[in-house]
Parts: C-alpha cells; sequence; structure tokens
C-alpha cells in the first residue's frame, strides 16, 4: 500500500487531530524528523526510526498528548514509546502530557515519576523493557546507567524471569553498583557458551553445602577474594563463590552447574573461588596459561545445561575471555586456549 492511500485510510478513520495517527510504508526514508509534534505518530516499517523533535516547544495553557514512537531495528517490534534525552532519544517507560508555562524549555510540568523538558523516563533496565512494551521482543537495548552513561544490554526473556547481557563496550562504563539493575538475584545466573555451531547456557550458584551465601558480582573489584590472575587483560566482571572468610585447609570449595555439586578439599589456609570475564578489547596475551583441572572439574559446566533458540543467541560482543580459578590444588584455567568454546557471557538474573 502507498503512502498517499494509507494517510487517505488514516483521515477516514481517525478524523479527531489529536488522536490521529500518521502511518509509514517500508518505502518511506529511513529517518524521520519531526518537530513540534503534537499528533501521535505511529511507525509500522520496523526498519525506519524516527528522531525525536522538539516536544512542548510553544506555550500552550492545556495538557499536549506527546506520543512518539521510536522503533529500532529488532524484526518483530512494530511499535514502541520514546522521548527526548540529552538530545537523543531512547527508549521510555510511557511519554505523558506536559504542561508549558513558560518560553523555556524547562518550565514543563509532569506527572511523577516523569521529569526534565520532555517529561520523559529513559529506561535503565530488561525489567523496565518489560513493562514498557506489549509485545516482548529478546534483542539488544540502549538504556542509562546510575551515572547517566547510555549503554547497550541484550535482553532475554523468558517465563518467569529476564537475563540480562552487559556487552564488552560498554563494561568500562559501568560500576558495581549498576549491577543490580541489570539482576538482582544471588542465588544463581547464567553462564552462556559460545560453542562452534550453537550457544549453549549453564546455571551456576554455590555448592549445596554453602547455598546461604550468595553470590558475590564485582566490576573491576574483587571484595575478600584472591586476585584474578590475569588483570593484564584490564577491565573485568568478577564471579565470587566462596572468598576467604570461607575457604582454609580441607575447607569445600567449588561451585554447583545446573544443581550438581562440583566440590574438593581447599589443600591450603587460602584459595580462590571464582570464574572472571575480561571483554580483553585490545586481544592481550594472558600472563597465566594454565589450562588444568586438579580436584575440580572446573569444566563440568560444558556437560551440563541446555541448547538455546536462534532468538536468544548474541553476538561476539558478549562474549568474553574467561579465567577460572578454583584453589588450593581445584584448577585454573583461561578461554583463551579453548578449542570448542569460544568464550561465555555472564547473565544477570531478575526473577518475577
Amino acid at each position: 500500500m502507498k503512502l498517499e492511500e494509507i494517510l487517505v485510510f488514516v483521515s477516514l478513520i481517525l478524523n479527531v487531530e489529536t488522536q490521529r495517527e500518521q502511518y509509514f510504508a517500508s518505502s518511506d526514508s529511513a529517518l524521520l524528523d519531526y518537530k513540534d509534534l503534537k499528533i501521535s505518530t505511529v511507525l509500522y516499517n520496523v526498519r525506519n526510526k524516527i528522531r525525536c523533535g522538539i516536544i512542548c516547544s510553544q506555550i500552550s495553557t492545556s495538557s499536549q498528548t506527546n506520543k512518539i514512537m521510536y522503533n529500532v531495528d529488532h524484526p518483530n517490534i512494530t511499535q514502541s514509546q520514546c522521548a527526548v534525552f540529552n538530545g537523543n532519544c531512547y527508549f521510555v517507560k510511557k511519554v505523558t502530557s506536559c504542561i508549558k508555562r513558560r518560553s523555556n524549555n524547562s518550565a514543563c510540568s509532569c506527572m511523577s515519576p516523569y521529569y526534565g523538558s520532555y517529561c520523559h523516563l529513559v529506561l535503565s533496565s530488561c525489567e523496565d523493557v518489560k513493562h514498557s512494551m506489549e509485545s516482548l521482543v529478546n534483542g539488544i537495548y540502549s538504556v542509562a546507567t546510575i551515572s547517566g552513561e547510555i549503554i547497550e544490554i541484550f535482553c532475554d526473556f523468558q517465563k518467569t524471569q529476564i537475563i540480562t547481557f552487559i556487552s564488552k563496550q560498554s563494561l568500562s562504563y559501568l560500576t558495581t553498583p549498576d549491577l543490580m539493575q541489570f539482576g538482582s538475584n544471588r542465588t544463581r545466573v547464567v553462564l552462556r557458551q559460545n560453542w562452534i555451531n550453537y550457544q549453549k547456557d549453564s546455571i551456576l550458584s554455590q555448592l549445596t553445602t554453602h547455598s546461604s551465601i550468595p553470590l558475590s558480582i564485582y566490576i573491576n573489584g574483587i571484595g575478600n577474594f584472591k586476585e584474578p590472575a590475569n588483570t593484564v587483560f584490564g577491565d573485568f566482571i568478577f564471579l565470587g563463590f566462596l572468598d576467604l572468610s570461607n575457604i582454609y585447609q580441607d575447607s569445600v570449595n567449588g561451585y554447583a552447574t545446573d544443581s550438581v555439586d562440583n566440590d574438593f578439599a581447599n589443600c591450603k589456609e587460602f584459595g580462590h573461588s571464582y570464574f572472571n570475564f575480561y571483554p580483553n578489547l585490545e586481544n592481550k596475551e594472558p600472563t597465566y596459561t594454565t589450562n588444568a583441572s586438579n580436584k575440580v572439574d572446573i569444566f563440568a559446566w560444558t556437560q551440563t545445561g541446555v541448547t538455546i533458540a536462534a532468538n536468544q543467541e548474541l553476538t561476539l560482543d558478549y562474549f568474553y575471555v574467561t579465567e577460572i580459578h578454583f584453589g588450593g590444588c581445584g584448577g585454573l584455567t583461561t578461554s583463551s586456549y579453548w578449542r570448542t568454546i569460544n568464550g561465555t557471557a555472564l547473565g544477570l538474573i531478575t526473577d518475577f
């Protein structure tokens, strides 16, 4: 259907201007620029993007309904809402009415919890995306961190949980406090593996005997754990199991994968107990190249888990160089030397 035919069809059905919608066919330009938009706009071509224009830009004595749809390149998203934030377009939960009080753009009166010149609320997590979309689509979304940085994450929406993956390029903009907005569950995490022809998920958790101890997750930090071996790689996400207060001579150390314990007796008065994830964007070589399991099977997670569907698969930008270290006398490995798995991705879980 041509654009002219669509507009005629719309004008016949929707003749009230404040509720009128404009439809754009797939043949239209890839970028549409709207300024002073006072009517709702719906974009049905998933390859087009609307550049958000100035909203609430004219003095008005009554409410203006500000609804602009912003569509990213996800094949199954047909419409979603957006607003302006620092001059750019990002996903938002909802766009509310804005009453212009003065000529200054900062004078809009917004309904709580919306704020700013454009009555916007920028998404900050996959959970926000879930609440803002009528139809959920697994994929990459732009969200705001606590400090206001815009980063990319991958949202995997499942029946009872959301799994969030952080892109390697985004990690340098994050700190440990940011992690809670991407997943609050600290009893288990997802380890997504990039095998040669497919991807697979395993669930990592504490040993049954230590199930009351939450997992520790840090960005460029280690808490009360021993330092990782290959910090030459730079930034990292640290997943700790048992810290130094829980490891001593002959204590039980290890981890569980898909509810199966992989434990051993620690042979020293201290030890390591972690998985570590490095973006290694500069492709540096590891300092330690040991690739061995001693008392614990540090590759047990490769034997469990399930193959994921195509719409859950991550791009290479989400798979990190992975270091696993347990012991004394457990094992140490770095994915730089793995043959069948090209890195792993740490998935943070939000239950609902």
